[in-house]
């Protein structure tokens, strides 16, 4: 399982942590992407490796959790406070 880490007040990049190699994607690679989303679910997805050392020199968010507990709770307490 792959963990993806921020970079602060970067929203542009993300760095994915899978198999102890660490990438970086740039998620605003296409500016089609932005007509239609839904295109970077077909196009190739460029990324950038980094070494550990490169990662420690950049300001990254470490997400320590996994799950959206706390969406999936709020999502569900929406739709139950809709159908009542």
């Amino acid at each position: 399982m792959a963990r993806i880490h921020l970079i602060y007040n970067n929203p542009r990049y993300k760095v994915v942590d899978k198999d102890n190699k660490y990438l970086l994607i740039d998620l605003e690679q296409h500016w089609y992407s932005y007509l239609l989303p839904m295109l970077n679910w077909v196009i190739p997805i460029k990324y950038t490796e980094l070494t550990y050392e490169e990662l420690n020199s950049l300001y990254v968010i470490k997400n320590r959790y996994h799950s959206a507990y706390s969406l999936v709770i709020a999502g569900a307490g929406l739709l139950i406070t809709r159908h009542v």
